[in-house]
């Protein structure tokens, strides 16, 4: 198309005429790579359950439980480290 034209006018319009051919194309497979990507998410969630909603109840009651179980590890490493003073005495 740019054949005969002068190299400054031929850049140009090959400039141009390549950002119209990316767009396209490019709108053709960001669209077919975000399909594909969702599902690889949806299979995903289904696999491991993550499909519910959570509800602020559970939500609560699952950071209770981590501050106990973490409020529980310090007594059970003292405890610990003095069962092995005692062994190595």
């Amino acid at each position: 198309m740019s054949i005969g034209c002068p190299p400054s006018a031929a850049v140009i319009i090959g400039t141009i005429l390549a950002g119209y051919i990316s767009t396209k194309i490019e709108n053709k497979v960001i669209k077919g790579l975000s399909f594909v990507s969702k599902a690889g998410e949806k299979s995903r969630h289904v696999a491991f359950g993550g499909d519910v909603d959570d509800t602020l109840t559970a939500q609560k009651r699952r950071q209770r439980a981590m501050r106990d179980m973490s409020g529980a590890l310090s007594p059970a490493r003292q405890w610990l480290g003095q069962e092995a003073l005692i062994l190595h005495r």
